[in-house]
């Protein structure tokens, strides 16, 4: 719970992004010789985060300093389904950037609710805010003077939520401004535009409207074509672009390249295709970048091309996870994660690969003892690629079976809980639990043609060919380590959040495999119209046209609700309020049925939650539910309401028999 954390909390897909500069989190000074970048801790007891900005000397191998303390936590809020400003607990990049004279950084700093550009010297002798605005800073630039701060802001949505705050006093209209299952208020209507400002580096400044040559700043450069969505630029004055090309799905991207004589290139190996992420350009005139390559992408790595030259050749391939990189010196400054160990500063030498850890935030995690990571490959029914971790449990000996718990649904880089960090893999392996870290294939409508995401998702549903692509990968790897005589076939458990625990629930209906099961969102049902609100509703209707129909046959597969008679299998649910009303319509029908279900509600937390002493609970509380339904060797650490409550549920279960297994056709 108490890693010190480095750069966001979610990665960007590298096919979706580029790693853009605005999602940076490391930043080397103009001299080269410091680095500056951000650590959050998270701390249970008190509820809250300890924030920083650090600055690690390159040259002196000393430790780094601290040259800002305290803030609150910034999170991210998206534009989803029409809405604006919609709430996430991820956290989000601090941007830090060094002024041009490398004697401070600026960074941005959430206080009393808003955030601000904010400087502090690079020696530690003070930091103070920069910008004055009534709406948060989304982003900023320095500006050519290299003392102005170019920023944008989302205005309306403060005007937004103050028009909303005088609607409520003769009530709300409900229209396709609600989400239901996120709010009983309704949001403001989305995209908002954003607005451009510039300010003087002074304690007096105000920021005034940006003119046009500084907008531009956020945007790609004049030269770019249409549908740039990255750019690099070398020091000679060559320019490389990754561009869209039409509306495709997944997206095409094209990577192309002119030389500073005024020719161009384009990349048509193979290498260059939708993998591609981020790029730079090396002293030598080569064109560097990254993809993912491999078992079912699994490996990142890291290509050079010579524009004009003939093929792309890689430098540099990994199965770690590689965030926030930035040339140096030939090679890369990357925040690095592995599968047992967390994220840390990492300089890869190039073409050498040969790596040197600059810094390791915790370096006490290496005194504990882990179990043993093994990565699997293997292929699902439909023939696609799917790998995931097997991590053994501590004190593994061969030829002992032990349960298995599931967690999903990426298996990239550190092994921590899973997609939303919710189910602790080392603390399962720690006390007696096999792992196995499941990463799901691709989604089946990506391969049947599809040129829009609506076509894709069209046969994504269809017959539910997605989830079921999904259980045979998820039945075929548990089978392998069944086979090897490592799990316990009769003490398996799954967990899940979003897709994952989509992927758990249609597993418990359509399978006997599963003997336990934790999950952090719920459920497919008839009360979807109800939850998601009328404006996202039209999206769903296309695959669910009976959405308010228990009787439609639609459900039968998917529904906890429509199977809750026969679902006899232990489920916990621990939900964030934002999302009680989505899963209500399916604890219900369980808890009608007498099914040993139990369920816990987490206030002020949204899809992915980010108070820590939630997560605490969350942890406690996943563990000892698997200890008790799937066996433990010691005693269970739960409060004792807790125990006598789960006690009352298995002699529930006890005494109503052996339910039906499979569902209905």
């Amino acid at each position: 719970m108490r890693l010190r954390d480095m750069g966001a909390s979610y990665e960007v897909p590298p096919w979706a992004d580029m790693v853009p500069a605005e999602s940076q989190s490391i930043a080397l000074s103009p001299d080269g010789t410091k680095l500056a970048f951000s650590i959050r801790r998270g701390n249970p007891d008190t509820n809250d985060f300890c924030l920083g900005i650090f600055v690690l000397d390159l040259v002196g191998n000393t430790r780094p300093i601290m040259i800002d303390e305290g803030g609150e936590l910034i999170r991210l809020k998206s534009e989803f389904r029409g809405k604006a400003g919609y709430p996430t607990g991820i956290a989000v990049s601090r941007l830090p950037r060094w002024t041009p004279d490398g004697k401070a950084v600026l960074f941005l700093k959430q206080v009393d609710g808003v955030a601000q550009v904010w400087r502090a010297a690079g020696d530690g002798s003070g930091s103070r805010p920069v910008t004055h605005s009534q709406d948060d800073v989304l982003d900023f630039r320095i500006g050519g003077d290299g003392h102005s701060i170019i920023y944008k802001t989302q205005p309306g949505l403060r005007a937004g939520l103050k028009s909303i705050g005088r609607e409520g006093r003769e009530g709300f209209h409900y229209d396709d401004r609600f989400a239901p299952m996120a709010s009983n208020r309704p949001f403001v209507p989305g995209p908002l535009p954003y607005r451009t400002w510039v300010q003087a580096d002074g304690p007096d400044a105000r920021g005034r409207q940006a003119s046009s040559e500084q907008r531009a700043l956020f945007e790609p450069g004049p030269a770019a074509p249409p549908g740039t969505v990255a750019q690099a630029v070398s020091r000679r004055g060559d320019y490389a672009w990754l561009t869209v090309q039409g509306k495709h799905f997944p997206p095409r991207l094209t990577l192309r390249a002119m030389l500073r004589d005024g020719r161009k290139m384009t990349c048509t190996s193979a290498a260059c295709d939708r993998s591609v992420s981020q790029f730079w350009w090396s002293s030598e005139g080569g064109l560097r970048f990254m993809r993912r390559e491999g078992w079912d992408r699994e490996a990142t790595a890291i290509y050079e091309w010579q524009p004009g030259s003939g093929e792309p050749r890689r430098l540099f391939l990994t199965n770690d996870l590689l965030a926030s990189c930035i040339p140096v010196d030939e090679g890369l400054i990357c925040l690095r994660e592995a599968s047992n160990r967390p994220r840390y500063i990492s300089r890869i030498a190039l073409p050498s690969g040969k790596s040197t850890r600059l810094y390791d935030p915790n370096p006490e995690f290496r005194r504990l003892q882990l179990g043993k990571v093994e990565r699997l490959h293997w292929r699902n029914a439909d023939g696609f690629e799917v790998f995931g971790d097997l991590v053994l449990p501590v004190g593994y000996k061969q030829g002992q079976r032990y349960p298995l718990v599931v967690v999903q649904y990426e298996s990239r880089g550190f092994l921590r809980g899973g997609t939303g960090d919710d189910y602790p893999i080392q603390l399962f392996a720690a006390h007696g639990f096999a792992v196995l870290s499941f990463d799901r294939p691709i989604d089946y409508g990506t391969t049947v043609g599809a040129k829009t995401v609506s076509e894709a998702q069209a046969a994504n549903d269809k017959d539910f060919a997605d989830r079921r692509s999904v259980q045979s990968a998820l039945e075929t790897g548990i089978g392998m380590l069944v086979k090897r005589g490592i799990v316990d076939p009769a003490r398996i458990g799954i967990t899940g959040l979003s897709d994952g625990a989509s992927t758990g629930q249609f597993a418990l209906i359509n399978s006997d495999l599963f003997k336990a099961a934790a999950f952090s969102s719920c459920c497919w049902d008839s009360s979807l119209a109800i939850s998601v609100g009328p404006g996202a509703m039209p999206t769903f209707a296309d695959t669910y046209p009976s959405v308010l129909s228990d009787d439609d046959p639609v459900w039968n597969p998917v529904s906890i609700a429509r199977n809750a008679a026969r679902l006899d299998v232990p489920i916990l649910f621990q939900i964030s309020d934002g999302e009680l009303l989505s899963t209500l319509t399916g604890y219900t029908a369980l808890r009608d049925h007498h099914q040993p279900a139990d369920m816990y509600v987490y206030p002020g937390e949204y899809h992915i939650k980010w108070q820590p002493a939630h997560r605490l609970a969350i942890y406690r509380r996943s563990l000892a539910w698997f200890e008790f339904w799937l066996g433990s060797d010691g005693p269970i650490d739960a409060p004792d309401d807790e125990l006598e409550r789960w006690d009352d549920l298995r002699r529930e279960k006890a005494g109503k028999g052996k339910a039906t297994q499979r569902a209905p056709e």
